[in-house]
């Protein structure tokens, strides 16, 4: 039984995942069996996934994440109720390396200017299903 009728569902997942040792394939499949999940109790409920963010201290990783990324991307392309929300190439500097000035001390976690970024850019998008800003 399902007691929320939730309209949208804003996803971020994956980072902890590859560092933890996943694979990129094995991040995509999850976030799709997460998606199957949802849609067989909820099939109108829209899920919006954010990439995985680039950052200083995982910089290691980032050609695995930016594989699920991809991964993740490709598919929602094919899914009518999933949306994939490019945050990333705001968090890119001119060279395509990860932003340190947006991430605290750790070079892994955001700062204030970080989640700016996905602010602004997530903001538009929950705006076309009825979701406005304060």
């Amino acid at each position: 039984m399902v007691t929320y009728h939730t309209r949208v569902i804003v996803m971020y997942a994956g980072d902890n995942d590859i560092a933890e040792g996943l694979t990129s394939a094995q991040v995509i499949d999850d976030f799709k069996a997460f998606v199957a999940r949802v849609h067989r109790d909820l099939p109108e409920t829209v899920i919006i996934y954010l990439p995985i963010k680039p950052t200083v201290a995982r910089a290691s990783m980032w050609p695995d994440m930016q594989t699920a990324n991809a991964g993740i991307r490709d598919w929602a392309e094919t899914r009518p109720k999933v949306r994939y929300v490019d945050t990333v190439n705001a968090m890119l500097d001119k060279d395509g390396q990860p932003r340190p000035e947006l991430l605290v001390d750790d070079g892994l976690h955001m700062n204030p200017a970080g989640y700016a970024i996905w602010i602004n850019t997530l903001r538009p998008v929950l705006a076309e299903y009825g979701f406005g800003s304060r």
